[in-house]
């Protein structure tokens, strides 16, 4: 055991119980806010990942029937659609990497943001009818938007 009166001569104050010194420095919201997020940076990290190394690779081995037909009504000469639908998904699965191994996350996370949006003007200027569709194509961009948004404002550690 130790002798408490001993360390306080020693140190010379009496320290403050654990009890003392969380009622004198109580959490303020932004701690509340960092401790539940502390847990969720890494989640979304892997999921945006995930979810632009998926793209990348679906789009290689399983395109949309559509995508030469979407290119094209982009106004690509028929030559080069071949070669933007494997462009644009060298670019998903190189963002999902990016993302992976999470370099210069604030320029990350504006070239995501610029490429959703990107795709998403672009297949409303061609199939605006993808907003209504059942499985929510377009829709779906809107909460990766705001996951992305969010993903980039949790990576400062400052």
């Amino acid at each position: 055991m130790s002798d408490a009166a001993a360390f306080e001569r020693a140190i010379g104050f009496r320290p403050r119980t654990m009890t003392a010194a969380f009622e004198a420095a109580p959490s303020h919201v932004q701690d509340r806010w960092h401790a539940r997020l502390y847990f969720l940076r890494p989640v979304l990290t892997v999921m945006l990942s995930l979810l632009w190394l998926g793209s990348g690779i679906a789009g290689l081995f399983n395109p949309p029937q559509n995508a030469d037909a979407v290119i094209a009504g982009l106004g690509v000469p028929a030559s080069f659609i071949p070669t933007v639908r494997y462009g644009l998904c060298v670019l998903d699965f190189a963002l999902g990497a990016a993302v992976a191994i999470g370099r210069s996350w604030r320029a990350l996370g504006l070239l995501q943001i610029c490429v959703v949006a990107i795709y998403t003007i672009g297949l409303t200027w061609v199939m605006p009818n993808l907003w209504a569709d059942g499985y929510g194509p377009l829709l779906k961009n809107l909460p990766i938007l705001a996951a992305i948004a969010v993903w980039t404002a949790l990576q400062d550690d400052r």
